[in-house]
């Protein structure tokens, strides 16, 4: 919570002044790379000179995916109900549903209904995602077995508005259940992306794949880097039967992918050669025989 503090009671700090101010700004950004965060902070409550140069140290990367519920909740209802100087500096969030699954355990009353908590946090998290205007990459976490879906559309048309978002990574993660059965990240809504990234403790179904994945990748021409995790927990005795082939996520003449990785992704008899872009300068395959045992062709 001090973060939080100290970065909503700066807002209204008036201006101080001292030789440390005089300090050309690149010099002032090479000392801050060499100091600890609660060092920045407390330079940034010295005067607002200080603000572009410690909000650039403190947040490039904005990270919601700790556990600590209420401390993202206030760092988000700061960017979203006031005239925050934190957002233009965001260039890189880290996020995950937020942990609505344990905010029914809190002590606090005022969230102990779910539904009204589920219209809250929309209230809050919505505004704040979207006045993230220079955000370039987002890392999203989500476990389909222990996390409600709620948000999910929500979120999605919030980051996908945001103009230069162009790198995206999905981590899905669950147990054994049914994952065809389970609502996931809807992707459709991506575009003019450079670099996606798709990662699941499972097998991907197909129609995820058909409906969302390789949606993304036709609206996004410029596609230089992508990345496909299958089976990225092992499951022994399992192999791929219902995730889409290479073929159906590549196979098009027009891609420019410069970047591929893929973890047991079902590959066709024929070989990479057909699907892969002339750009391609780096390439990563681990498929095990077990991949291969379905006709995807």
């Amino acid at each position: 919570m001090e973060v939080l503090k100290t970065a909503s009671t700066s807002e209204t700090q008036e201006p101080r002044t001292g030789k440390l101010s005089s300090i050309p700004s690149e010099i002032l950004s090479a000392i801050l790379e060499n100091l600890g965060d609660h060092d920045v902070l407390s330079l940034r409550i010295v005067s607002k000179k200080f603000l572009y140069s410690t909000n650039a140290r403190l947040f490039a990367t904005v990270d919601l995916e700790e556990d600590y519920y209420f401390n993202k909740f206030e760092f988000m209802k700061i960017i979203s109900t006031t005239s925050s100087s934190i957002t233009p500096f965001v260039k890189t969030l880290h996020l995950d549903t937020l942990g609505w699954e344990r905010v029914g355990n809190h002590p606090s009353k005022q969230l102990q209904d779910k539904v009204a908590s589920q219209a809250r946090f929309l209230e809050i998290s919505i505004p704040c995602l979207t006045k993230l205007q220079n955000l370039e990459s987002v890392h999203w976490k989500y476990n389909y077995e222990n996390e409600s879906a709620f948000a999910l559309t929500p979120i999605t048309c919030a980051l996908s508005s945001l103009p230069k978002l162009k790198d995206v990574t999905i981590l899905i993660e669950g147990g054994y259940s049914d994952l065809g059965e389970c609502p996931l990240p809807p992707l459709r809504s991506f575009r003019n992306l450079s670099s996606l990234s798709v990662t699941c403790s499972l097998d991907m179904p197909a129609a995820y794949c058909d409906q969302e994945i390789t949606s993304v990748i036709e609206a996004s021409p410029e596609l230089v880097k992508l990345c496909l995790r299958n089976f990225c927990i092992p499951v022994s005795g399992q192999s791929a039967k219902t995730c889409a082939s290479l073929q159906r996520f590549v196979g098009w003449s027009w891609l420019r992918l410069v970047k591929l990785e893929l973890q047991n992704v079902p590959l066709l008899a024929v070989g990479l050669e057909r699907t892969l872009s002339r750009n391609l300068r780096e390439l990563t395959v681990h498929t095990p025989p077990g991949s291969r045992r379905v006709d995807f062709s």
